[in-house]
């Protein structure tokens, strides 16, 4: 499963601005607008030098504005210590992404010893999701350096050189990625364009991956995001406060994958957390609706209830009003108990961004001071990641990774959760270019496929 990718405190003065440009910089880049997506990665980094994220995320942009060896550089001066808790995780990634900035820069040779030790850091620390798009990217990264000879002519196009064994190559790095994660996407497309133009079945792990997939889904919880026990990878806490969303935004709209509002499935979400939370955590619970300064409709704080009383509190909640979100999680802090050792975090669902200043209060800032007690946020969001929502998820940041916690968003087309911590990792779901056999060196030679990357 994914891990989080927590970062150390940055500069309270314009960090939600470093959050926003970092948001718009991702969804340039997804959308191919480099250069724009350089500009707002830049602004971020500046505000936040020491960002993991944004490091990470400016280094790839600038290998795909011909900077390659700027990004280079801007890796090497991101600094991992041995004593960060999650050293092992952003160390992975980072030799992921200094694999694909060695691609972008035409060092191929470079990126595939790099991509092949990610792959071996991921598997080690048993991210499946991430390891699949680790094996897919070394996949197409192979292919283009075995056929890393422009050609051209008259009756073709331009065009890249690929023989049969290289092909062969690759597909083994498309099935390893499908036999540790089946839905994904990417890789499922490239190694299906390769079973046809090989003209070979799928490995034997694959089917026996696609089995598993098929009896997963037969028993998927009705009325929940179909990989909703990832959320109890943040269940490691003492004490949690459910704070969920009651406005009225959140009955209008609907999550479509399940036919549901998003009240609905916000209502089946805390009840599946207060059935699965350890039995040894304290559960809290509070509400964030009505307007600002109104008293909360539920405010339940840990050890005060059974779970069965909660289970009808969350049961028979109703909707009411606006987002006060900072002026709700800011009080929801006196939901813990006063218990000392305590581990603590606050578990906000939500579709929408803060609208109540609570007396100008920076989130931000608010979110550092907590970090400091040891409360972490985890933000389990109905909003997508786009420009539409860009405030929402700069407030996310904010909460999220000034706490250690994490953002989890609902794909309304995958049905399922999607941790934005790896958000840059959605833009390298990298697919094969179309294949077609050429003859280029002569009809005798009958293993000569061509890549054309102009086409789509």
């Amino acid at each position: 499963s994914l891990l989080p990718v927590p970062d150390a405190p940055a500069p309270v003065s314009g960090i939600r601005a470093a959050y926003r440009n970092y948001y718009q910089g991702l969804l340039h880049y997804s959308e191919g607008h480099f250069h724009r997506a350089e500009n707002h990665l830049q602004r971020a980094h500046q505000i936040a030098p020491a960002n993991f994220n944004f490091s990470l995320a400016l280094a790839l942009c600038l290998s795909r504005v011909e900077q390659g060896e700027e990004g280079l550089s801007l890796l090497g001066r991101t600094a991992l210590a041995p004593t960060d808790p999650y050293y092992e995780h952003k160390q992975a990634i980072r030799l992921f992404v200094k694999g694909m900035v060695l691609y972008y820069a035409g060092r191929s040779t470079d990126a595939i010893r790099e991509l092949e030790h990610s792959i071996e850091a991921a598997r080690l620390l048993h991210m499946p999701d991430v390891e699949a798009t680790f094996e897919n990217a070394l996949g197409f990264v192979i292919l283009h350096h075995q056929g890393s000879g422009s050609n051209h002519s008259d009756e073709l196009p331009l065009h890249y050189h690929v023989h049969r064994r290289d092909m062969a190559k690759a597909l083994q790095h498309f099935e390893r990625a499908l036999a540790v994660k089946p839905e994904h996407a990417a890789a499922r497309k490239n190694a299906r364009m390769l079973w046809d133009t090989l003209q070979q079945p799928p490995s034997e792990a694959v089917r026996r991956s696609d089995t598993a997939r098929r009896s997963d889904a037969s028993s998927l919880v009705t009325g929940l995001p179909q990989d909703v026990e990832r959320v109890l990878e943040l269940a490691g806490y003492d004490e949690v406060v459910l704070l969920v969303d009651i406005s009225g935004s959140m009955t209008q709209e609907q999550v479509l994958c399940m036919g549901l509002s998003r009240f609905e499935v916000m209502r089946n979400l805390g009840l599946y957390l207060v059935r699965e939370l350890p039995d040894t955590a304290r559960i809290a619970l509070g509400t964030v609706g009505g307007d600002c300064g109104d008293a909360p409709k539920q405010w339940i704080a840990a050890d005060s209830m059974s779970r069965r009383d909660l289970t009808y509190a969350i049961r028979f909640l109703t909707a009411h009003g606006t987002t006060p979100l900072l002026e709700r999680v800011e009080r929801s802090v006196s939901l813990f108990s006063d218990r000392p050792g305590r581990s603590r975090a606050i578990f906000l669902i939500s579709d929408g961004a803060n609208v109540c200043r609570n007396g100008g209060a920076d989130i931000c800032g608010w979110a550092s001071r907590i970090r400091r007690e040891g409360i972490a946020i985890n933000v389990l969001t109905f909003l997508d990641a786009s420009f539409n929502n860009v405030e929402a998820f700069s407030d996310y940041g904010c909460l999220a990774d000034n706490t250690g916690g994490r953002i989890f968003y609902l794909d309304n087309v995958r049905c399922a959760f999607t941790d934005l911590s790896f958000k840059l990792l959605d833009n390298l779901q990298l697919r094969l270019p179309p294949l077609r056999k050429v003859y280029c060196w002569g009809p005798q030679i009958e293993n000569l496929w061509a890549i054309f990357p102009e086409e789509k």
